[in-house]
């Protein structure tokens, strides 16, 4: 992965998890009363929430790829 790709994936997670962090904060003191916005938070959490999770395994990879590529070899 190009290290350009690779920061702007590591900006993507920081970002959704200060997005999530947000609308986890709305979601449980209940700010909006409303059932249907409740729900629609709910959504976009988990939404969120597996695309923070499949960025993560992503940056994982490509980090250990990279780290792995750094690596003196020993043959």
């Amino acid at each position: 992965m190009s290290s350009r790709l690779f920061l702007i994936v590591r900006v993507s997670i920081m970002m959704a998890v200060i997005a999530l962090a947000v609308i986890g904060t709305i979601y449980v003191l209940e700010l909006f009363k409303d059932a249907e916005i409740q729900k629609a938070l709910g959504k976009v959490m988990a939404l969120l929430g597996i695309y923070t999770g499949c960025a993560l395994v992503l940056t994982l990879i490509a980090g250990g790829a990279r780290a792995g590529a750094a690596a003196p070899g020993g043959d």
